[in-house]
């Protein structure tokens, strides 16, 4: 009420930020590699990293949003929030290998 939002949207909008709210610490760590990689001066790395990520996004998007399972808006935030995990997950692994962590 006090956004003035339609309530069909509500149920969608929960949904979102749940999925998202619940991998921020993924995002904050991505963020994180992602400048320390930058600070190393490897912009490759990164670069590799977050286009796979994108690809199991899209991927993910398609699967879980028009089909098989069809979830809509969660199924949107479903992807977002695994390629975050997957990209999160692949950034760690750079710094490691790095020496860094």
């Amino acid at each position: 009420a006090a956004m003035n939002v339609t309530p069909a949207l509500l149920g969608p909008a929960s949904s979102y930020i749940y999925w998202r709210g619940s991998i921020a610490w993924a995002a904050l760590a991505q963020g994180v590699s992602l400048s320390i990689m930058m600070a190393t001066r490897d912009a490759i790395t990164p670069l590799k990293i977050v286009a796979l990520s994108a690809v199991v996004n899209v991927i993910g998007d398609a699967l879980l949003c028009v089909w098989p399972v069809r979830w809509g808006v969660s199924g949107a935030a479903a992807a977002t929030a695994f390629a975050t995990l997957f990209s999160s997950a692949f950034m760690i692994r750079g710094l490691k290998k790095k020496g860094v962590l």
